[in-house]
């Protein structure tokens, strides 16, 4: 029987097929040194414990964070106490799968809000970064709401990703035409994207969806992937204290 903790799912970004090899031999090295020492020279049988094992409760790593503003995509009540940021892939299938327990979670639940930003696994995923602009385009024009019924479409028609879509929804949501155009080759929404992807990264995420739960006083916890409902209200409910 695997008594293994089985981490959520989430799309990963690809690793280096190069530099995966030499960092398993030098760790290697590294650990058969250290077991060596540590017994005297001796060597017996040992387990060794996972390294790099991930829990959707684990306190988020220290890095380069943007406060909420009002320039955020925000779903819920907007004066919660507790902040759900997730960084997110409109093509990412996990996402998808994530998308609805998200929306439960703020609908349930008055004391949080879900805040949307943008992490495109573009080596995996040719869509997504279009998808991302597309969205963001979609709410800098027409407002909050517009973006998240555009962001829900795109998940929605997750398989038909791609311009006709977006024209589509945008026309369907009220989106000025000529606007969203220009909107969509800007060189500013591509560095917001860009911002956001590389916020994610710095906060710990290495994969799809990646999502952090912030107290008002600052705390922060992690969600890893994209958890049961059930698992994401335990870590809102140790956020609350309880």
């Amino acid at each position: 029987m695997d008594d293994k903790q089985q981490e959520p799912p989430r799309e990963k970004q690809p690793q280096s097929t190069i530099g995966i090899p030499l960092a398993i031999v030098v760790a290697g090295v590294l650990i058969a040194g250290a077991v060596y020492l540590s017994n005297g020279g001796n060597t017996g049988n040992r387990g060794l414990a996972r390294i790099g094992s991930s829990s959707p409760e684990a306190p988020a790593p220290a890095g380069s964070f943007r406060d909420v503003s009002d320039s955020d995509f925000i779903r819920g009540n907007p004066d919660a106490p507790i902040t759900i940021v997730e960084y997110s892939d409109f093509q990412c299938p996990y996402c998808k799968s994530f998308h609805p327990t998200m929306r439960r979670l703020v609908e349930e639940n008055n004391d949080v809000r879900w805040v949307y930003r943008h992490f495109p696994l573009t080596s995996i995923h040719e869509n997504a970064e279009s998808a991302a602009i597309a969205a963001e385009c979609a709410g800098r024009i027409a407002g909050n709401d517009v973006f998240w019924n555009f962001a829900d479409a795109l998940f929605d028609n997750q398989n038909r990703l791609g311009d006709a879509l977006y024209i589509e929804l945008a026309n369907t949501l009220g989106v000025e035409k000529d606007a969203f155009e220009s909107c969509r080759t800007s060189p500013e929404i591509l560095q917001k994207i860009q911002n956001d992807s590389q916020e994610a990264s710095s906060t710990g995420g290495r994969g799809t969806p990646h999502s952090l739960v912030i107290t008002r006083d600052g705390n922060r916890l992690t969600i890893g992937g994209a958890v049961p409902y059930e698992s994401a209200l335990s870590t809102v409910q140790q956020a609350r204290g309880k």
